[in-house]
Formats: structure tokens, C-alpha cells, sequence
């Protein structure tokens, strides 16, 4: 590769050229602390199917690409990233590790120490669930949290027990299993069962697996949990029990 310096075309500087391309940037026309890079094919007539970018990092991968020092499949893109940190996790969460394979076990350590240093790489995106949580005494309130134990285990103050108010199984109540035994205050009334403590709504998938409530699912719930259809519910149980009927 050549690193000589020289200015370009349209007030580019050149940083390095390799192959039949060349890597250069400017100072970005809308802020003079920012610059843009490009990647060109260079010939005879000059430079031609400019890539551009404001990230060096993506531009500098686009260079190695085109000259052929990287296989383009060799390279993820940070969703890809995201979801082989998420697969990992997920394979050590369900026990899969076979813990006598010193150099498997190994191996999948350094991938994930290498996934949690590349900077700009969510790596919780595909770990992250939107859910509702229902404290006593507050309006259900829609939040995005990481699909782990602990983190299930934090929201509710404990163990965590399940239960699916719907018939199809694809809703989750998620609450603290000890709650009745540690007094916890009373929260909400479903499908006929008394929960106290925190609770967390979570969609279910077919596999068991909690996952993101849907658009629909989530101001169902909102609504059916709601402080003031709990309290209309509460005032027609105390009517009904009046006339002999209890719900």
C-alpha cells in the first residue's frame, strides 16, 4: 500500500491507495470537526464509484473490501455483531457448554471478550425485550429490558414464578414466586389471581422463551391493568358481593 499524502479531486487528501483504489478524506462540508472519507476505484481517466462515509472505521473496511485484503464475507456489520453475541450468551445459558473441551470453551470466551470490545457494537440489542412493568399502586408503564434472570429476578425483588393469563400461552406474568410468603403489598387482580409485588408483562414465545410484547399486546395490558379499570373492578366486587355474586 502507499501512504504518500497528496491532495485529490473536489478537496479530497489521499491517505493510502492499494490495488486500483484509493482511500481518501476532507474536512465534512457541514462541520469542520467532522470529516468524510471515500473509497474510489482509481484508472487511467481518473477516479470513479466513490463509497462515502463519515465513519473512518466503516470507511477503512470498505477499502479493504474493494482491494481484496478482506473477504467481504469476513466482516459483520454491528446487527450481525449484535445477534453472535446474543447467540453465545444464549448457548451458555442453556447449558450447552461442553466444559471438558478446554479449547471450544476457550475459543468462545475470546469471541465474546473481542465482541464486547469493539466500540459502537450494542451488544444488548438483541437481548433486550419491551415489556411491561405494573408496581402496586402505579399505572402500568412500558420499559425495554434485558432478557436475563438477573434482571428479571432485580425487577421483582426475588425468584421469579410465571404464569400465562391468555389461553394461547403467548403472555407472560413474571412475579416474585416468594411475594405472599414476604408480605409484598398487593398489586393487581388477573384472570382471577391475586399478585402482590412487582410485576413484569412479556410476551412468550412458542418455544417458552420470553420475548417483546407486541404493539397490540402491550395497550391491551395497559389498559386491563390500568388504575382506574382496577378500580372499577374493585367497586364491582364490592357491589356484586352485595347481591351474593362474588367474581
Amino acid at each position: 500500500m502507499e501512504n504518500n499524502i497528496k491532495e485529490l479531486t473536489n478537496g479530497y487528501t489521499q491517505l493510502t491507495t492499494y490495488n486500483g483504489y484509493v482511500l481518501a478524506e476532507k474536512d465534512f462540508e457541514y462541520s469542520e470537526s467532522k470529516k468524510q472519507y471515500v473509497t474510489w476505484m482509481q484508472n487511467d481517466r481518473g477516479f470513479t464509484l466513490g463509497h462515502y462515509f463519515t465513519d473512518k472505521t466503516a470507511a477503512e473496511e470498505d477499502f479493504a473490501v474493494r482491494t481484496g485484503l478482506i473477504h467481504q464475507n469476513k466482516l459483520f456489520n454491528a446487527d450481525e455483531l449484535a445477534v453472535l453475541y446474543k447467540a453465545l450468551n444464549d448457548y451458555d445459558a442453556a447449558g450447552n457448554f461442553d466444559y471438558d473441551n478446554k479449547t471450544l470453551c476457550s475459543s468462545i470466551e475470546s469471541a465474546r471478550d473481542k465482541l464486547e470490545s469493539i466500540p459502537g457494537i450494542d451488544i444488548e440489542k438483541y437481548s433486550k425485550i419491551k415489556v411491561l412493568i405494573v408496581e402496586p399502586g402505579q399505572e402500568p408503564r412500558s420499559a425495554e429490558i434485558i432478557n436475563d434472570l438477573y434482571t428479571l429476578q432485580d425487577i421483582v425483588d426475588g425468584y421469579i414464578e410465571i404464569t400465562h393469563p391468555n389461553e394461547d400461552g403467548s403472555v407472560a406474568v413474571i412475579f416474585n414466586e416468594e411475594g405472599k410468603l414476604r408480605g409484598l403489598p398487593p398489586n393487581r387482580e388477573i384472570s382471577g389471581n391475586m399478585y402482590v409485588g412487582t410485576l413484569i408483562i412479556a410476551g412468550c414465545a412458542e418455544n417458552g422463551e420470553f420475548c417483546s410484547l407486541d404493539s397490540i399486546q402491550s395497550e391491551t395490558y395497559k389498559q386491563l391493568l390500568g388504575l382506574k379499570e382496577e378500580l372499577n373492578h374493585s367497586q364491582k366486587q364490592i357491589q356484586d358481593k352485595g347481591s351474593g355474586i362474588v367474581l
